[in-house]
């Protein structure tokens, strides 16, 4: 045990002795830079003390300058990392930014898919295109006019993203009506028929079963409503559509039937309870209308019916039979 305690110390003093020499060795070369490292120059103890307050000043300066270096250095990567972490910020705001965008290009997107769907049903149901659909008529309307809406409509969904509906969507339809009204003109003896007229007056007092009277004529091609009667007569057989809105006065209701060959097809009863409320009742009619026949709409009992426009008739040819 005394031989390792022995062993232990005599280690620890010569690593102490030689640490001491090193620096000592290290500290005189600072001082006089010689080859020698046993050179001792003559000097007294002050001038010793003076050589080694230089040698000490020397290192503080050098070491303040690498400080110093040290410090612009971080400064730098400090301004670096800043400009990076704000690069970063508005990568992220643009990002962010950019989502939104996919956001409502999506909403977009599903929007006018549903209106694509919505306006290809009403071309379909509307009878644009029955001829094709109808085997009744297909002698009058060849394919080529639903092919030519397809096209027209898949031409319409590749660029729902970029375009506004009524710029795309819209004009396809309309070359496709216009090529129909084309196609019944030259059917069609004296041209396409279509009227609109409505009741002027601003309140209209009726008996039982009187016509009403739709005294104003808005559009009336092929004169085939007489506004003096109130009557329309169909100069062609085919397919018709007829709309009707009816406004009764203000605190009152009013029965109305809509007539065809003196046959009650449907009624409207629009009722205001109120005194000071008005509301409306429209309802459509698609009819088989034979050449001839007569359209009208007449009261069932004793009724005030508002006017003032707000109370019309249109309807039109849809396909000749």
């Amino acid at each position: 045990m005394m031989y390792v305690t022995s062993l232990l110390l005599l280690t620890f003093v010569t690593i102490t002795v030689y640490s001491l020499e090193s620096t000592r060795k290290h500290f005189h070369k600072q001082l006089w830079p010689t080859s020698d490292p046993g050179y001792i120059p003559n000097l007294n103890l002050e001038d010793r003390v003076a050589r080694i307050e230089e040698v000490l000043s020397d290192g503080m300066q050098n070491l303040q300058s690498e400080l110093d270096q040290q410090k612009a250095k971080t400064n730098i990567l400090e301004a670096l990392l800043e400009q990076q972490d704000t690069k970063l910020k508005d990568k992220d705001a643009k990002i962010n930014e950019l989502l939104k965008i996919v956001s409502m290009l999506r909403e977009t997107d599903s929007i006018q898919v549903r209106k694509i769907k919505h306006l290809e049903e009403y071309v379909r149901k509307s009878g644009k295109c029955n001829s094709c659909i109808n085997d009744r008529n297909t002698k009058m309307y060849p394919n080529a006019i639903t092919d030519l809406v397809t096209e027209r409509f898949n031409k319409s969904k590749q660029h729902v993203l970029n375009e506004h509906e009524s710029r795309l969507v819209t004009p396809y339809i309309l070359d496709a009506k216009r090529e129909m009204n084309d196609k019944i003109k030259k059917q069609t003896p004296g041209g396409p028929i279509a009227f609109y007229a409505t009741v002027s007056v601003p309140e209209l007092h009726l008996g039982d079963h009187h016509t009403v009277v739709f005294d104003k004529i808005i559009t009336n091609v092929g004169g085939a409503y007489h506004h003096n009667t109130g009557i329309f007569v169909a100069p062609l057989s085919g397919i018709y559509v007829f709309s009707v809105t009816a406004m009764a006065s203000a605190g009152k209701k009013a029965y109305l039937e809509f007539i065809m060959d003196g046959v009650i097809i449907n009624d409207l009863v629009p009722n205001h309870s109120a005194a000071d409320i008005y509301v409306s009742v429209t309802r459509v009619f698609v009819l088989e209308v034979a050449q001839g026949s007569e359209i009208w709409v007449r009261t069932t009992s004793a009724d005030d019916v508002h006017g003032n426009q707000h109370t019309c008739i249109s309807g039109w040819l849809l396909n000749p039979m």
